[in-house]
């Protein structure tokens, strides 16, 4: 199988890394920190201080960087994946961000012969080392065939949603709804403390409930529920501008999200 080429080994990116040593693929990976080079190249991969050291002899890539900023870095201009990746390659965005993002890039990668889908996920660093992510997944047939075999190795459900963009689209959506769920969560614990009840009486009863979610669920299990929202809020902040871009002619779900407790602005 080919050589996949992977930027970004962070809290959700290095555990992906990890999953494809693990799978046997020959991973060629752009590292900026020296300790994380060592790191993985301990576990076997082909470590590289530049984008074009990682991406030159691969093609299949792997984005998992944190915003359009870093991914607009690691894919655009000179340094970037698309000035040195082989025609014919494929690249794959984890990314959540802003639809046009992905769109100049896919643009930028025709001129190069070089393909682009967008592979967005839903789950966590302990979904990612367990096999069980979630991925929406944008493209065309054959380039969905030629990389769901490197996305298996990390996620055990992939949903086909169209063309490309549209996985992202979906994932927009989404997060949409995870922040309205994560604001009304914030109120109604905050509603249950004014009436003196444990929080962890009220997660237990919501959690098996019709008011379960996922975000219900994730709070339940952890011992400190408000490290929770400590958690993603920074996530729920970063991806704001792309929900109300998603959200953009859904008044009321819009005001859930933007109205309640936390503060996402």
């Amino acid at each position: 199988m080919s050589a996949v080429g992977f930027l970004g080994a962070g809290r959700i990116g290095g555990p992906m890394v990890e999953r494809l040593l693990a799978a046997g693929r020959e991973v060629h990976l752009y590292a900026r920190r020296p300790e994380v080079r060592e790191k993985y190249a301990g576990l076997g991969a082909i470590v590289s201080d530049t984008v074009a050291g990682a991406v030159g002899n691969t093609t299949i890539v792997l984005t998992c960087v944190y915003d359009d900023t870093q991914l607009r870095a690691v894919t655009l201009g000179p340094d970037g994946a698309l000035a040195h990746i082989p025609a014919g390659a494929l690249l794959a965005s984890h990314t959540t961000g802003l639809p046009a993002t992905l769109d100049r890039i896919a643009a930028t990668a025709a001129r190069r012969g070089v393909d682009v889908v967008d592979a967005s996920f839903s789950g966590t660093a302990v979904d990612v080392l367990a096999g069980r992510l979630t991925i929406m997944l944008g493209g065309t047939d054959d380039s969905a065939a030629r990389v769901i075999p490197h996305l298996e190795c990390y996620a055990d459900t992939i949903v086909r949603t169209g063309e490309r963009g549209s996985a992202l689209k979906v994932k927009l959506l989404n997060n949409l709804l995870f922040t309205a769920h994560a604001q009304l969560a914030a109120d109604v614990l905050r509603l249950g403390d004014e009436f003196g009840i444990d929080r962890a009486r009220i997660l237990e009863a919501l959690a098996t409930s019709s008011g379960a979610s996922a975000l219900i669920t994730r709070l339940r299990a952890s011992p400190d529920p408000g490290a929770v929202f400590d958690r993603i809020i920074p996530y729920l902040t970063k991806d704001f501008a792309a929900v109300r871009t998603a959200a953009e002619d859904l008044g009321v779900a819009r005001a859930t999200v933007e109205a309640g407790p936390l503060p996402l602005t």
